[in-house]
């Protein structure tokens, strides 16, 4: 399975254009050091609402029709959530294919994604599911939307060690 990035090539306020183009440069060659297999820009116009996505970090799928149709429990457990590295565990009940049964917003067994028993945010690392035989993905996007770029760095490192 590929791993790959899209960087949105940001701009910041009090800062020239440039200074994003500049960030993505820097962003593709640690992407490269790391061992990412691809490296994609595209235009950021402000509103990513459109995208399902895990912790703002993965991009899963370009709407909820079609995220619903995926092998990946988490992902679509983490779809609404706000909270990165917060993954709600998986229960006991199956739905379609014998995965978890989960849904927007909620995680297995009716807590809200993110939350555990306690109603705390809970902070654990992912354990994806290889998508490739799975689903029939072949390659697994990375997308960030923050302005942190040591943090972006940081991110991108964790997600490549967790697919890895």
């Amino acid at each position: 399975m590929k791993v790959s990035l899209l960087d949105r090539s940001r701009t910041r306020l009090h800062e020239p254009d440039a200074e994003a183009l500049h960030g993505s440069v820097a962003r593709a060659v640690h992407a490269e050091r790391v061992g990412y297999d691809r490296f994609w820009v595209a235009e950021h116009h402000g509103d990513s609402a459109a995208h399902v996505t895990i912790s703002l970090d993965v991009l899963v799928a370009d709407d909820d029709s079609s995220a619903r149709r995926l092998a990946l429990p988490e992902a679509w457990a983490m779809a609404r959530s706000r909270q990165t590295g917060g993954v709600p565990a998986a229960g006991a009940r199956r739905g379609r294919r014998g995965r978890p049964a989960v849904g927007p917003g909620g995680a297995a067994g009716g807590e809200p994604a993110g939350l555990g028993h306690d109603r705390e945010p809970r902070q654990r690392a992912a354990t994806p599911r290889p998508a490739g035989g799975v689903d029939g993905a072949d390659e697994v996007m990375s997308s960030a939307s923050t302005y942190d770029r040591e943090a972006l760095a940081e991110s991108d490192e964790l997600l490549l060690e967790l697919l890895a």
